[in-house]
């Protein structure tokens, strides 16, 4: 990633995750919160990477991007006695997030394909909405 393109990032992250941002009182509250909102976002950017990645390669590259700075986000604020607990958060968003995507994509029952769809698209959209472009 290059610097400009670091920097951009870094500055709407910080801006998104500040306590008095308009997106961080409507998505996470306290730190807790805003952990574990961004180790969900890692595990479902995550499982729409590797699901893109047999659909639409070039979108996987923006995806798998989008992940590796949500990752590093993560692992610069993460306090060391929660490693453990935001692991599990992003196993646990990306098994589920797969599901959805599997669903969408191979489930015979167009109306449960349409759902798990629109649920995926649902559940990812906050975790993209903190890129510019």
């Amino acid at each position: 990633m290059g610097i400009l393109r670091t920097c951009r990032l870094g500055v709407l992250l910080t801006a998104f995750l500040s306590p008095g941002s308009a997106a961080a009182t409507d998505l996470v509250g306290d730190p807790k919160a805003q952990l574990r909102f961004l180790a969900v976002c890692a595990g479902r950017l995550s499982a729409l990477t590797e699901h893109q990645w047999m659909f639409d390669g070039p979108a996987s590259e923006a995806t798998a991007r989008q992940n590796q700075a949500v990752v590093a986000v993560l692992d610069g604020i993460l306090p060391p006695e929660q490693k453990t607990r935001a692991m599990g958060w992003r196993i646990e968003a990306k098994v589920a997030h797969r599901a959805l995507l599997s669903s969408a994509v191979f489930s015979r029952d167009a109306r449960r394909a349409t759902a798990s769809l629109r649920q995926a698209d649902r559940l990812i959209a906050p975790c993209t909405a903190m890129f510019l472009g």
